[in-house]
């Protein structure tokens, strides 16, 4: 399989302000998900300077992973493999597609992270925009990965030469 390189950027992945429910709900998660959490090998939850809670990268920062480095025994800690296994619930996938090779964590864990979010009644949050190099492909993808309530994931992908 060819190697994908997924620079990931933040979109509607923060939780909201920091308060004691939203506290109490995040420590409820990484109590039942601890299985899952430690394979990230960082926490899931990162607060800014303004007290907001992002999933996984907050404003302004990036992530940037390959399946390259956990196939080769690089990716020591298993934190790009969790990112990839983590985007690989994908229920639909709207455009041009790749695939990560990932078998995804368990759907409750998804529906679980769902409720954590302010969705103001909306069936998904668009989590993050992502840009994706394949090797042997000349051009990229880019896109946005959004978690559904149903735990799934949906994806929207334009790909660029």
């Amino acid at each position: 399989m060819a190697a994908v390189q997924l620079i990931i950027d933040c979109d509607e992945n923060n939780l909201g302000k920091k308060t004691a429910g939203l506290t109490s709900q995040i420590n409820d998660f990484n109590k039942k998900w601890e299985g899952i959490i430690e394979k990230f090998q960082q926490p899931l939850f990162v607060e800014d300077d303004n007290g907001i809670v992002w999933f996984l990268i907050k404003l302004h920062d990036k992530i940037d992973v390959s399946t390259d480095e956990f196939a080769s025994g690089v990716d020591k800690a298993g934190y790009a493999k969790s990112i990839c296994r983590f985007l690989s619930n994908v229920g639909k996938w709207e455009g041009e597609s790749f695939s990560l090779g990932e078998e995804p964590f368990d759907n409750e864990f998804y529906i679980d992270l769902f409720s954590l979010f302010e969705n103001n009644g909306k069936d998904y949050i668009r989590l993050f925009l992502v840009e994706a190099n394949v090797d042997n492909v000349d051009g990229y993808f880019s896109g946005c990965y959004n978690l559904c309530n149903t735990g799934e994931i949906s994806v929207a992908m334009d790909y660029y030469e």
